[in-house]
Parts: C-alpha cells; structure tokens; sequence
C-alpha cells in the first residue's frame, strides 16, 4: 500500500476486477468499477489546486466522484462529477 500523504487518501492495486499492473483509488466506501473502469474518489476540506487536481485525472481517463462541496467546486472548475452523499 502506497500512502499519497498530501491528499490524505491510500492508494492500493485492485485486485477485486481489474489487471494486477492497473491501480486504482481505494477509499472506505468506493464502489468498485467494472474492469477497465477508472474512478477517483475525492473528497477534500482543502479545496487549494482541486481544479488542477480535477483536470488532470479527467485527462487520465479517469471518471470523478465526489461529496458536496468538493463536487461543487469541481462543477465550478469545469470538471465532470458524479455527486455522492
């Protein structure tokens, strides 16, 4: 497990679907992404480069879900979220 400090969230290679090379967001309630499928969970009280952050793993390919506020500042920002409570 690979421990991304700055954005207080762990990293883990999926195992349950995906290829063993293939990495993938892990977080206490994610829901788990047929294979091929990237998702990043993010929710964050420091919203400081979200938009960078949010743009960035779009370009990767990545499909973005997001809590609340976090989700409104990266509709703000242009980014595509899919809202969770």
């Amino acid at each position: 497990v690979l421990k991304w400090q700055t954005m207080r969230t762990t990293w883990a290679p999926s195992r349950a679907r995906a290829p063993r090379s293939s990495w993938r967001l892990c977080r206490a309630g994610a829901v788990a992404a047929p294979a091929g499928v990237k998702q990043a969970l993010i929710s964050l009280s420091d919203t400081t480069n979200l938009a960078n952050l949010g743009n960035n793993l779009q370009s990767l390919g990545f499909s973005i879900i997001s809590t609340g506020g976090t989700a409104s500042s990266l509709e703000a920002a242009g980014v595509n979220v899919r809202k969770v409570e």
